[in-house]
């Protein structure tokens, strides 16, 4: 009934959806979504000596020990704490473990309203995937595409080469959820890094194309939102800024627009919505001294639900550079007017949750620190499950809320799992106890029967 590592090296993925799934959302008029990178946001236990290596060092360097990895995870905390998304797709993870943890630093009447999903994927040399963290459970497992496409691929703007005749993503996911009887295919995405690097952007195409290609799977008129690091610029976000001078060298944006092979030909994103240029930066690079913000997290969408969208932001009211950072990435976050959604109408795209007043890219003095934007409880969570919480009369687990396999030391699980000999061991015993019991009974019923009839011993014996 409790999650349980899934791999052999203590990881835990927990992709299954329930089977009677609940909507926990707190307001039911609308649907607030949320992308967030994480920066390499490892469970403890992944973190302590098994993370890969990429290219030459530990991918989790970027938190060396455990109590700056700790730190980090509660930072992470006090971001989802701030904007508490209904839906939340955050990237760089290690597995549902990190969600897990992360969920015991929160207030405890916050994290009981939402459920970690994680399928495992194929980035073996980061060691990173991405998940799903909501208040309203999928109706579907999350399902990861280890599709592949030959590159480069047409219409190609990198000119460079790709190692291999075929690539495909390494990094994502797509379920279904459903509000207020609504369907919203859900994509979360992250691509290779590096926008400028011309053979990398070859490989980045070869991944847009695998996602073009699995949204195009969903029917023509049906909700679609993908979102994620997608490493790229689009033009339609001003791909030429004022701060970084950012230019995309490639198809990767109008690729999952559309303009390749699905059905869906006109994805919006969600960033063209931030009126405010400045305010459209969702990441920054180049270190503490001199940090340069760039826009290569996207939120698209498509069909009635681009026309729904309200009051979409980019979050950056918190440092992304530097040891106080809480990531170098920033939440890009939205609402959905559901009633808007279900006329099919348009909505007023300003009237949604309260905006955050926003620190100006220039001024670096007013950003804040990550510990400051949040205050967390003083949890002390311990390595003992949770009960699974039930689906009213229904008996079948669902996949339960925080746990905490880390802290502590130890896999809260572990003591559950016994190694197979012991299995077959106790099968062979169970298996002779029964035979024995079946040989008794016949003996004592046979013993029965002549006892009854003592012609028949008689005859018998003739």
């Amino acid at each position: 009934p409790y999650l349980k590592p899934t791999q052999g090296d203590g990881r835990i993925f927990c992709e299954k959806a329930p089977r009677h799934p609940q909507d926990r959302r707190k307001n039911k008029d609308q649907l607030t979504v949320m992308h967030l990178n994480a920066q390499f946001m490892f469970s403890s236990a992944w973190h302590k000596g098994k993370c890969p290596k990429y290219p030459n060092k530990p991918a989790c360097e970027e938190w060396p020990t455990e109590e700056k990895l700790v730190a980090h995870i509660k930072d992470i905390a006090r971001v989802i704490s701030k904007h508490e998304p209904d839906v939340l797709n955050v990237c760089e993870i290690s597995d549902c473990g990190a969600l897990m943890q992360m969920l015991t630093y929160m207030d405890p009447k916050v994290a009981d309203l939402y459920r970690p999903y994680v399928v495992k994927q194929g980035d073996g040399p980061t060691g990173q995937h991405c998940g799903l963290l909501t208040k309203v459970d999928p109706v579907d497992d999350l399902v990861y595409s280890k599709n592949k496409v030959a590159v480069p691929v047409p219409g190609s703007t990198c000119g460079g080469k790709a190692g291999g005749a075929k690539k495909g993503s390494t990094k994502n996911y797509h379920t279904r959820i459903q509000v207020n009887g609504e369907t919203l295919h859900v994509f979360g995405v992250h691509l290779l890094a590096f926008p400028s690097n011309k053979d990398r952007c070859v490989e980045r195409e070869a991944q847009a194309t695998v996602i073009s290609d699995l949204i195009g799977g969903v029917p023509k008129n049906d909700n679609v939102i993908v979102m994620g690091d997608m490493n790229d610029f689009d033009t339609d976000t001003d791909g030429v800024t004022p701060l970084s001078n950012d230019k995309s060298i490639s198809t990767v944006l109008p690729i999952l627009k559309g303009s390749g092979r699905s059905v869906h030909k006109n994805l919006v994103n969600l960033i063209t919505q931030v009126t405010d240029v400045d305010h459209r930066y969702t990441a920054s690079y180049g270190g503490e001294k001199k940090p340069k913000f760039t826009t290569i997290d996207h939120v698209l969408v498509a069909g009635a639900i681009a026309k729904a969208t309200t009051g979409v932001q980019v979050a950056r009211s918190y440092k992304s550079w530097g040891e106080t950072r809480c990531s170098d990435h920033f939440p890009v976050k939205f609402s959905i007017d559901l009633a808007a959604l279900s006329a099919k109408e348009q909505t007023n795209q300003d009237a949604a949750f309260e905006y955050e007043v926003l620190p100006h890219s220039k001024d670096l003095t007013a950003f804040k620190d990550c510990a400051s934007i949040h205050v967390l409880p003083d949890n002390k969570p311990v390595p003992v499950p949770v009960p699974p919480n039930k689906n009213d009369d229904d008996e079948e687990p669902v996949n339960p809320g925080p746990v905490d396999p880390i802290p502590g030391g130890g896999d809260a699980n572990k003591a559950r799992r016994w190694p197979w000999p012991v299995w077959m061991a106790i099968g062979s015993v169970s298996v002779l106890c029964v035979l024995f019991v079946v040989g008794k009974f016949m003996r004592n019923q046979e013993a029965r029967r002549r006892a009854r009839d003592p012609r028949e011993e008689t005859h018998t014996h003739t």
